[in-house]
């Protein structure tokens, strides 16, 4: 996979520590919009995008949620390690 550094994108790790705190005190709303957020801070096409997006919108359990949200930072930050 050939990535580009994208300008203007955030460190997600902040945004993630975010989804965990909003997942330890029971708020699935917030998760959600975080978790939009973060999907859209990710270093990923317009596709990916909108598909990582329709999995956070249909998604109705905060350990789903969470599970999907740490894989996708987990992936990135993988993938960003050596730039």
């Amino acid at each position: 996979m050939k990535l580009t550094i994208i300008k203007g994108r955030r460190n997600l790790q902040e945004i993630y520590d975010l989804v965990v705190e909003a997942y330890n005190k029971n708020e699935f709303s917030q998760m959600k919009e975080l978790a939009f957020e973060f999907v859209n801070e990710t270093r990923s096409s317009k596709e990916k995008t909108y598909k990582f997006n329709k999995v956070v919108n249909n998604t109705n359990v905060k350990d789903k949620l969470l599970m999907f949200i740490t894989n996708l930072h987990m992936q990135d930050s993988k993938e960003t390690a050596s730039l």
